[in-house]
């Protein structure tokens, strides 16, 4: 019988994620440790392992689909289930599986890859990646696994993938990175549109910054207020400061006096800086200062 992966309780007070794109697909032999999905719940994008070593069964979920923390996304038909495994796991994986086991599921993995073969002379260990630099990758033809990640933890980045890249290939990549989701959206199923028209699922982080976006126009009044101001007082103070703040380290811009000129205002005019509870029929002023840039 196929073991079934559960979408696990990703983080304190989740009930649900969205599927955001499969790294696998059915028939696909998989290895420990291996993503196999992309999840979007309110708070974080990760990803989630392989709890086996196998060859992918079914997927249970579509992209896009929201579905509940503890329900089945995935089965995996394991050795000793009437299908070969790619390769046997170590006692390490074995210890991993059964703390696996007895917490019902699979655990969301911080964007790590379990190596296959690592070229000669590649380091040990898995090489870490997000989705993007994964992709991008793959579009130039790197092994991670031969990287060094200069990343946070040792992550491997984008500017690295571009820099073990053949010249040519790091140029027509150059671009990759930001163009790898829209494509790949477009590919993973647009939806068919009139003429002139292409149409791109809106899903995970996009689609959480569009809701927000309009929660946020119906709740706060929306306006703009533009005034002129002769600043050359304030050029001629940051002048003054600039080599003093770049020899401690500190880059001085025209931001921190834009966001100290706000905030004398806010604390006269008190409306500018509150909310509207409707359920109470209250305005609520905020002591707190929270500036948006």
């Amino acid at each position: 019988m196929p073991y079934e992966v559960k979408l696990p309780d990703i983080g304190e007070g989740i009930a649900e994620g969205e599927i955001v794109r499969w790294l696998v697909k059915p028939g696909e032999a998989v290895r420990e440790d291996q993503p196999l999905v992309e999840v979007m719940t309110d708070k974080a994008s990760v990803e989630i392992p392989s709890p086996r070593t196998g060859v992918i069964a079914t997927l249970h979920a579509a992209e896009g689909q929201v579905v509940p923390v503890g329900s089945v996304i995935i089965s995996i038909t394991v050795a000793g289930d009437g299908a070969p495994a790619p390769a046997a796991p170590t006692a390490d994986a074995d210890a991993d599986t059964a703390r696996w086991n007895d917490e019902g599921g699979a655990t969301p993995a911080a964007s790590t890859r379990a190596i296959a073969t690592p070229p000669p002379g590649a380091p040990a260990g898995r090489a870490q990646a997000s989705p993007a630099v994964r992709q991008l990758a793959k579009q130039l033809g790197v092994a991670l696994e031969g990287l060094a990640g200069s990343g946070p933890g040792g992550a491997i980045t984008a500017e690295d993938v571009r820099r073990g890249a053949p010249p040519a290939a790091a140029k027509s990549g150059a671009g990759a990175g930001t163009a790898a989701g829209a494509g790949a959206a477009t590919a993973a199923g647009a939806a068919p549109g009139s003429a002139g028209e292409e149409r791109i699922p809106l899903r995970g982080l996009r689609r959480k910054i569009a809701e927000h976006m309009r929660h946020s126009l119906s709740t706060a009044a929306q306006f703009t207020f533009v005034a002129e101001c002769d600043f050359s007082a304030l050029v001629a103070h940051r002048a003054s400061l600039r080599s003093r703040a770049e020899a401690a380290g500190i880059k001085l811009t025209f931001l921190p006096y834009i966001v100290k000129a706000l905030v004398e205002p806010l604390r006269q005019f008190p409306l500018l800086n509150s909310s509207l509870d409707d359920a109470r029929h209250e305005i609520v002023l905020k002591q707190p200062l929270h500036i948006g840039i």
